[in-house]
C-alpha cells in the first residue's frame, strides 16, 4: 500500500469541514433575516433590495450543492480516489469563478449599504469589502487547485496495479 501524502489528508478533512459549513449556512441566513434592528440599518437596507435577496438565494442553492459535493469529495480524497482529486480540481475552478462573481455582486450590494455615507468613505468601504471578498473567496480554491495538481498527489490517487500472479 502506498503512503498517502499529507495534502490528501488535509484537503480531505477541509473538504468535509467546508462541506458541512456550506450545508449549515442557510440556517444562519434565515436567522439573519429574522433579526429586526431599530431604525434604518445597513442590514435592513441590504435585505430590502430584491437583487440582494435573489443573489443570496442563488448563493445558498449553489452552496448547498457545493457542500454536498465537498462532502463526497472529502471522503473520496481520504480514500485516495482519483475521481475525488479530479472533482476537487473542478470544484476549485468553479468556486474560483463564483468568488469573482461574488466580489462583483458584493460591490453592487455595498452601494446599497453605503448609500448614506460620505462618498469617499463609501467608496473605500466598498473597495475594502469587495477585495476582502475576492481574496477570501479565492484562497481555498487556489490552494486546492495547487495541491491537487502536485505530482505526489496525482501518483497517490492512481489506482494500484493488480498484484502479479505467481505461476
Amino acid at each position: 500500500m502506498r503512503q498517502r501524502p499529507v495534502a490528501i489528508i488535509i484537503f480531505g478533512i477541509l473538504n468535509l469541514g467546508f462541506g458541512l459549513l456550506y450545508l449549515i449556512s442557510p440556517l444562519f441566513n434565515l436567522a439573519m433575516r429574522k433579526i429586526k434592528l431599530p431604525g434604518q440599518s445597513a442590514l435592513t437596507a441590504f435585505y430590502s433590495d430584491p437583487s440582494c435577496i435573489a443573489w443570496i438565494n442563488v448563493s445558498l442553492a449553489v452552496g448547498v450543492v457545493g457542500g454536498l459535493a465537498l462532502l463526497a469529495l472529502g471522503v473520496g480524497l481520504l480514500l485516495s480516489k482519483n475521481w475525488a482529486r479530479i472533482g476537487s480540481i473542478v470544484f476549485a475552478l468553479f468556486s474560483g469563478a463564483f468568488a469573482v462573481a461574488a466580489s462583483v455582486a458584493v460591490w453592487r450590494f455595498m452601494e446599497t449599504v453605503t448609500r448614506g455615507m460620505p462618498p469617499g468613505f463609501a467608496a473605500a468601504v466598498r473597495t475594502m469589502v469587495s477585495v476582502f471578498s475576492l481574496v477570501y473567496g479565492l484562497a481555498y480554491p487556489l490552494l486546492l487547485l495547487y495541491f491537487m495538481t502536485r505530482p505526489n498527489v496525482i501518483a497517490a490517487c492512481r489506482p494500484e496495479p493488480p498484484p502479479a500472479l505467481n505461476a
